[in-house]
């Protein structure tokens, strides 16, 4: 029993840990939790305290990365953008150095994401370089705001569990 509870809480920290690859961890680590439950391992209101948790993760997630580039009077497009050339390039650098170029992959598709569409939007490399920029920072810090509240979804299981 104790064991398969600790296998619980190692998946679920894998899968919030896939949040650096531009992957929906948290909404995946709620896999763990719900299983959990379903074993009576834990209360329903510790699994819909998770949920909210995890639901205010992937808001905050987009509002601090769509935010801190519409605070800099970047287009929803390079938003958009550079989340999908940041999803393709986390996935094509996955192998690279262990599975570590999946995470460089995901910020620096962000970056080459919003350079690139803001380029062919206002054909200004410099101001496409600075624009990439804000959304490069923007995407980091969305990511640590959702990876914090991944991490304590699973300090909340693990209490609960144990």
């Amino acid at each position: 029993m104790f064991l398969f509870k600790l296998l619980i809480i190692i998946f679920q920290s894998i899968a919030v840990l896939t949040n650096f690859f531009g992957l929906p961890g948290n909404i995946i680590s709620f896999i763990f939790p719900l299983i959990a439950y379903l074993f009576h391992w834990i209360e329903f209101k510790i699994l819909a305290i998770i949920t909210i948790f995890i639901i205010f993760g992937e808001i905050i997630e987009f509002i601090v990365g769509y935010f801190s580039t519409k605070s800099e009077g970047l287009e929803k497009g390079t938003f958009t953008v550079s989340l999908i050339v940041s999803i393709i390039f986390s996935i094509i650098m996955a192998p690279i150095f262990f599975g570590l170029g999946a995470l460089i992959g995901a910020f620096l598709g962000a970056f080459v994401g919003a350079v690139i569409y803001e380029y062919i939007r206002h054909a200004d490399f410099k101001k496409s370089l600075k624009r990439g920029i804000i959304v490069f920072k923007g995407r980091l810090l969305g990511t640590v705001f959702k990876l914090l509240i991944g991490i304590s979804t699973i300090v909340i299981n693990a209490i609960n569990l144990f």
